[in-house]
């Protein structure tokens, strides 16, 4: 029900008034919207309708499973097999997650490639985090399973392990070896995902379960079976690989730099919680709202908190964590009651569902997101039905026959049953088609990113024809998911691509024809229409900016790139954008700040940052201040400059400074080939050919095959004077790589040059 209020649209007074936070925002991000947009006038609390609509199917999801397993499955018999299919369920994934790893396959299924970031460790969630939540649970499905197949057989007796090993063919034994080997692989491949998280709270769950075993008069001998899974788990991983499991476990040491990416995430979202503390900013827009409140520079879209109650807390506020507070303490509290119940002996099984499994994904909530994953949420919304429904069991409680349970419902209820049936189909109807649509969406924005990722291979500069499918695929994705902020940005960002292709030579400034003006006013209507659907995505806010001011010469379009770059202050297009705009406002530390900022979150811009300095604002110093001391950057600048024919003065200056931060660099033992050779190639310039010939063969030393650094040491011993060597050294390039283009003409000149020199001849 909150989700729902988050997605109401409210006049905008009773919005700001209900979270002030969230009304204030929208009122500053929204403001150069003209009024007849409506905009102002009606607004939901959410920042992201379709991301809260999305998370909103995954909890009736969640919901629908819990409402059926807490009404179907009160019987013994019934919990058993639902039990059964999860150990089986979770032993099968164990199984093909080590079988994967082991093979050393790099296809999931051997058949299908992983999306980057992803790994087999992880078996089918590719995710290893979410892979250990999911294999807790079905070890506590399995804890509980075992069990309760123990306490059917124990029957009041104490039952020793010699029992079942002489009875070891028994059906019910062969039963209970089975569920053990299945605990075993579950452990082991917790071991072998390296979830550091997930190996701790698997081991903080089975203290738990050893602790009861040991207090529970009913679970007393039970330890000889958990010991058999540990001591099999330590065999298994002697063989896999224990010392990579140890290596592993061993970076907990470091927490800052095991942690720290964690932990600013952490910082980001408790900082957006408190801007929305009550209502939160929309359930599932933590990837939208983090940004502006984080405090990495890191290009990587942060798509969760990496801590579920600190995203509840963001997404849903004060009340919304408060509901799953009081949820966990109910479900907690069912299962004490189930504990400390000793009859029926199916109540046992709540120290495996309880006291193993979700306390594990309790514990591991804390530094992951795994109950995200439909499959992870669903199974533990299963054990908290069980445990809800095992809990209001009486002792004498037996499950009624279909007709005397149909005669028990009266027929002034049916009515309300026939209006929540008729919700919950309704519910469940606009659930799929969403979700369908979604589907198909995506299919034609994958093929959209295929042909864009070909037209950016080709720097942008591709013919109409591939820019038209390109653009035709992301219309067909906006059309299936309007509400779609990335979608709509990325195709008004194609749009722009197709018509700012041409350039001046002189400025490499963009050319658009008085034409095409109205094309790019109809790309700033899209924005704002995009803006409306999610006020807080930097990018589009920035894009609509740049296009105001840029080529519609709107001086309003300044503010919105100030905006974008508050709302995406880690993107570096939107860094870079502002240190344009600051450049050309007479900022120029400003400037250099935004634009040393863009560069360090994406090498490329630098390039970007000196055509800007040297060819359009035509201050050439800026652009040899921004480089600073970085090598890389310096020779940059000077490939730059030196096509300047009035910066020869200041090229001379960047080259000098080069060659003495080069200097330093080689004066350590472990100076990089690539600065020896380059230094090398300065000390040729200048006529230093001596100190040439050391630092080339110092590279060499590194790496030995590289012929064109062995050709470059035959010219700098020759023009050192050094001639037998320098053929020498062409000789052996020749011996590497015989077919090398200009090596024999080469050497024949150095033969001749051999062969005239007085001094050799003497020799």
């Amino acid at each position: 029900l909150l989700v729902v209020f988050q997605l109401i649209p409210l006049p905008s007074g009773w919005a700001e008034a209900i979270s002030p936070g969230t009304g204030s925002l929208r009122k500053e991000l929204m403001a150069d919207i003209p009024p007849s947009a409506g905009s102002q006038y009606w607004t939901t609390l959410s920042f992201y309708r379709l991301a809260t609509e999305r998370q909103l199917r995954l909890v009736l999801a969640v919901v629908a499973v819990f409402v059926v397993v807490l009404n179907t499955y009160r019987q013994e018999a019934k919990i058993r097999r639902l039990l059964t299919v999860v150990c089986l369920v979770g032993g099968f994934v164990a199984l093909l997650q080590l079988a994967q790893v082991l093979s050393r396959t790099d296809l999931l299924y051997w058949i299908v490639p992983l999306a980057q970031g992803y790994s087999l460790r992880g078996g089918p969630f590719g995710s290893y985090n979410s892979f250990a939540q999911f294999m807790n649970l079905s070890i506590g499905a399995a804890v509980g399973f075992l069990f309760l197949m123990w306490t059917k057989d124990l029957r009041g007796r104490r039952f020793t392990l010699s029992d079942y090993l002489r009875d070891v063919n028994g059906r019910r034994i062969r039963r209970l070896w089975w569920l053990i080997l299945m605990m075993l692989f579950a452990v082991v491949s917790i071991f072998v995902s390296g979830s550091r998280a997930g190996i701790l709270s698997m081991l903080a769950a089975g203290l738990a379960v050893v602790v009861l075993t040991l207090v529970s008069r009913r679970l007393r001998g039970m330890g000889w079976g958990l010991t058999l899974v540990a001591g099999g788990a330590l065999v298994c991983l002697l063989y896999v690989g224990l010392d990579a499991v140890f290596e592993r476990l061993a970076s907990l040491g470091n927490f800052s730099e095991a942690y720290n990416l964690r932990w600013g995430i952490l910082q980001g979202a408790l900082r957006a919680w408190k801007q929305f503390p009550v209502f939160g900013a929309g359930l599932g827009s933590h990837e939208m709202i983090y940004p502006m409140f984080g405090i990495l520079d890191v290009t990587a879209t942060i798509t969760h908190a990496e801590n579920e109650y600190a995203q509840i807390a963001e997404e849903t506020g004060l009340i919304g964590l408060g509901c799953v507070l009081i949820f966990m303490v109910m479900i907690e509290v069912h299962c004490i009651r189930c504990i400390r119940k000793p009859a029926p002996s199916v109540r046992i099984i709540a120290v495996g569902l309880g006291g193993y499994g979700l306390l594990a994904v309790a514990v591991h909530s804390w530094t992951d997101f795994g109950l995200h994953k439909p499959a992870n949420a669903c199974l533990a919304a299963v054990f908290c039905a069980l445990l809800t429904g095992l809990a209001g069991m009486k002792k004498s409680h037996k499950s009624l026959p279909a007709g005397e349970l149909q005669q028990g419902v009266s027929r002034s209820t049916r009515p309300i049953a026939a209006v929540m049936l008729a919700v919950v189909l309704g519910a469940w109807t606009w659930g799929l088609i969403g979700g369908d649509a979604a589907r198909r969406g995506e299919s034609h924005w994958r093929k959209a990113k295929i042909i864009r990722d070909a037209i950016r291979g080709k720097g942008w500069s591709a013919g109409n024809e591939e820019y038209a499918q390109l653009i035709i695929e992301a219309q067909k994705a906006v059309r299936l998911q309007p509400g779609n902020i990335e979608y709509r940005f990325w195709l008004n960002y194609y749009r722009w691509r197709s018509l700012s292709r041409v350039r001046l030579d002189k400025t490499g400034a963009i050319f658009i024809p008085q034409a095409s003006v109205s094309h790019v006013r109809d790309i700033v209507d899209d924005l704002n229409l995009a803006r409306r659907l999610c006020p807080v995505y930097g990018p589009a806010v920035s894009l609509a900016g740049e296009l105001k001011l840029g080529v519609l010469g709107e001086p309003e379009g300044a503010s919105l790139i100030r905006k974008g770059r508050k709302l995406s202050p880690s993107d570096p297009m939107a860094n870079f954008a502002v240190g344009v705009l600051d450049a050309l406002e007479g900022r120029e530390n400003q400037s250099l700040e935004r634009f040393g900022k863009a560069s360090r979150l994406d090498d490329g811009l630098f390039l970007n940052a000196l055509q800007f300095y040297v060819l359009g604002l035509k201050k050439p110093a800026l652009a040899v201040k921004l480089a600073g001391s970085n090598l890389v950057y310096l020779q940059r600048a000077a490939r730059l400059l030196e096509k300047q024919p009035d910066c020869a003065e200041l090229t001379e200056k960047v080259r000098s400074k080069i060659v003495v931060l080069l200097r330093e660099a080689c004066q350590k033992p472990d100076a990089s080939a690539r600065d020896l050779v380059t230094l090398a190639g300065y000390c040729t310039r200048y006529g230093q050919f001596d100190e040439a010939v050391g630092y080339y063969k110092r590279a060499l030393d590194i790496d030995y095959g590289n012929v064109g650094w062995r050709m470059a040491l035959g010219r700098a011993l020759a023009e050192n004077g050094q001639i037998s060597e320098a053929i020498s050294e062409i000789q052996l390039t020749l011996k590497l790589r015989p077919e090398l283009r200009g090596a024999e003409k080469l050497l024949e000149r150095l033969r001749e040059r051999q062969y005239q020199s007085p001094k050799t001849v003497s020799e």
